[in-house]
């Protein structure tokens, strides 16, 4: 759990605060203002007052809120009232986000950003593209979003007109949009720039809020202490300007950050104040992210039954929110909660619900992901023909000023030149024919492309999955095994299972589809078969160094599963014999010239004749290291010096085309 679903909570809340423009907000009730509309007022302040009764309306009933900016429309178009015209573009388009109808939305405030330019109210046009932008990422189309985002960015530096507020909103809904792409670097330079203009015009509540988006990008690049320090910050803030409705999600924040730091206590500390906030100002995306913190909690301490409780409460809001990706990983948490208490029905019942909402999740982005693309192609021949129709016009014009200024003693050049233009529009004509069937053999060859990758990823996602059944099902049969070498015998298979899965799975979470990260790939493999074995030993110190290789699935399988057997090895074996105070393993994987260098070495106890072990030995597990390597054509060694190390110098390998 920690910092992962803490910091997926923390975006979702802070995407939620993206500035929309709504102008002035009105200072009178509906009831005031509806009787206003009864008095003999003049068109244009009627139009003032039927926008602000939509303002009114938006949180109520977004259906009144658009007929009465669509009233204001109509008048505004009768008077020429451009102000209230444009007041009232923007409030239908807010209305028809709130119903979910975002193209829609989005022409409205195409329109309404069109009137500020032709006023030259650079600023109300800068926030409406603002509002485009929001509107976008609402979506999850990332690239449109940036766009207008970088749009408002450069009207405002180009105008007279200044509004620090305008710019700091900008700058924040960069960072967002760079941080949802995982761009963090990107986005805390950007986060940095809005907080220094908030500060200059002391917005302590923007101050706050940009601080947090900071921290929660400090904590995708793995750096804690940075991440705490605006954390921390940020409480101070909160505290000291009476923010207390902020108070309990900065608080499950931080209890994150000291149970990652095994400050156990603190943090049920800090999860106890958070939960005494919730009852005074509730909120339910933090209440989700408190109980399933404090649910980790009490799983640590085998308290099983309160988590399931917590974590059973967490689910039915996640799922009334219709927040699926929470939703599917309460599920897992469940299952692994209802695994670890010993209760597999249950476990395998509720893994199959967060397989399920996996795969539901996987095709919705896959089917995002293609509309963004779409989006963007359709933005883009736009802008395409705008620019092909202007440049049109100039010749056209050219073509004008010039026959006007030729006479009739150059009639005959005029002829030729006549001429030679219906040869130049022939050729036009035939390239850009030749032009559209070439775009329209690159559109098929590209959702070729684009359906050749979305089969690749879905192909291994059901291998993981089935490899994860079969994992699941050794776990179950294990425990129905009273002899406990043949127990043992079925959990290493279960763990060599386990170990293909994990390939299969980074294949479908990645974008290269070729080949398998290993420096990630051994990371992870590593720590899950570490922590698997440690029952004797305890904090055995794990060392990776990998260079940064892309391999080949046919390589990586059986590396991977050469490393799985190695470390088996080395965590049963080791250091059964003697005591060590510093137990390591490392691994080494190197690539050098033609060979693939890879090494796993323990400091244990070492073995006294371990050429003869590998030569003799009739383990199932050592067979199959020596057929594996005898598969990537590898020399294996083993050397006893401080311990035991088995190199294996690799020539039949394949890296991927980014590797």
């Amino acid at each position: 759990m920690g910092f992962r679903t803490i910091r997926i909570f923390s975006a979702m809340g802070i995407a939620c605060m993206l500035f929309l423009y709504l102008d002035a907000k009105a200072q009178y009730s509906i009831e005031q203002l509806q009787s206003f509309l009864k008095k003999p007022i003049t068109d244009s302040t009627r139009v003032e007052i039927l926008n602000e009764l939509s303002w009114e309306y938006l949180v109520i009933s977004p259906e009144e809120a658009f007929n009465y900016a669509e009233q204001a429309e109509k008048i505004s178009k009768n008077i020429g009232f451009v102000q209230g015209e444009a007041t009232s573009y923007n409030r239908k388009a807010v209305a028809l986000e709130l119903f979910g109808r975002y193209s829609e939305a989005i022409s409205f405030y195409e329109k309404a950003f069109d009137l500020r330019f032709s006023m030259a109210d650079t600023i109300g046009a800068a926030n409406v593209l603002l509002n485009i932008g929001a509107a976008y990422f609402t979506q999850g189309y990332f690239e449109p979003a940036l766009k207008y985002y970088l749009q408002c960015v450069r009207l405002k530096e180009i105008s007279s007109q200044k509004s620090d507020n305008t710019m700091a909103k900008a700058y924040n809904n960069i960072g967002l949009v760079y941080r949802a792409k995982r761009e963090n670097r990107e986005a805390v330079s950007w986060y940095k720039r809005s907080l220094r203009i908030k500060q200059k015009i002391n917005d302590v509540v923007g101050v706050s809020n940009t601080m947090i988006n900071i921290s929660l990008a400090f904590q995708n690049l793995n750096l804690p202490d940075s991440a705490l320090l605006y954390t921390d910050s940020a409480f101070a803030i909160v505290k000291e300007n009476g923010l207390e409705k902020q108070i309990a999600g900065i608080l499950v924040n931080k209890a994150a950050f000291l149970k990652d730091q095994k400050k156990y206590e603190a943090s049920e500390a800090l999860l106890a104040d958070a939960f005494e906030w919730l009852k005074i100002y509730p909120d339910e995306q933090v209440m989700i992210y408190a109980l399933k913190q404090q649910a980790e909690n009490w799983t640590r301490e085998e308290k099983y039954s309160r988590a399931v409780e917590n974590l059973k409460q967490a689910i039915e809001i996640s799922s009334r929110l219709n927040l699926r990706e929470i939703l599917q990983a309460s599920y897992e948490e469940l299952a692994a909660v209802y695994e670890q208490s010993g209760d597999l029905k249950k476990a395998l019942q509720t893994y199959r619900l967060s397989s399920q909402l996996k795969d539901s999740l996987f095709n919705s982005e896959s089917e995002r992901s293609l509309n963004e693309l779409q989006t963007i192609y359709a933005t883009s021949k736009k802008e395409e023909s705008i620019a092909r129709l202007n440049d049109e016009n100039k010749n056209k014009d050219l073509l004008i000023r010039q026959s006007r200024e030729r006479n009739f003693f150059l009639f005959i050049i005029t002829f030729i030149t006549f001429l030679a233009l219906l040869a130049l529009l022939y050729s036009l004509r035939t390239n850009k024919k030749y032009n559209k069937r070439l775009e329209a053999q690159n559109k098929i060859i590209e959702d070729a492309l684009a359906e050749k990758e979305l089969l690749l990823k879905e192909i291994h996602h059901r291998v993981k999955n089935n490899l994860q059944v079969i994992s699941g099902l050794l776990y179950l049969q294990s425990k129905n095994i009273s002899d406990e070498k043949i127990a043992d015998v079925v959990n290493e298979g279960r763990n060599r299972v386990k170990s293909m899965a994990l390939i299969h799975q980074k294949m479908y979470q990645q974008d290269n589809l070729t080949g398998v990260n290993m420096t990630e790939y051994i990371n992870e493999l590593a720590g899950n078969v570490v922590s698997s074995h440690q029952t004797g030993v305890q904090n055995i110190e794990l060392i990776v160094d990998s260079d940064p290789l892309f391999l080949d699935v046919d390589t990586a399988i059986p590396l991977g599963l050469i490393i799985n057997e190695l470390l088996t090895n080395a965590t049963k074996y080791a250091f059964k014999l003697a005591e060590v105070e510093k137990p390591k393993i490392s691994i080494r994987l190197k690539l050098l010239d033609n060979l693939l260098k890879l090494s796993v070495s323990d400091n244990g106890s070492g073995i006294s004749d371990a050429e003869a072990v590998f030569k003799t030995n009739n383990s199932f597990g050592l067979k199959l290291i020596d057929s594996l390597a005898k598969k990537l054509r590898a020399e294996l060694g083993i050397q006893t010096n401080n311990g035991t190390m088995v190199t294996l110098d690799i020539y039949k390998f394949k890296l991927s085309k980014n590797g």
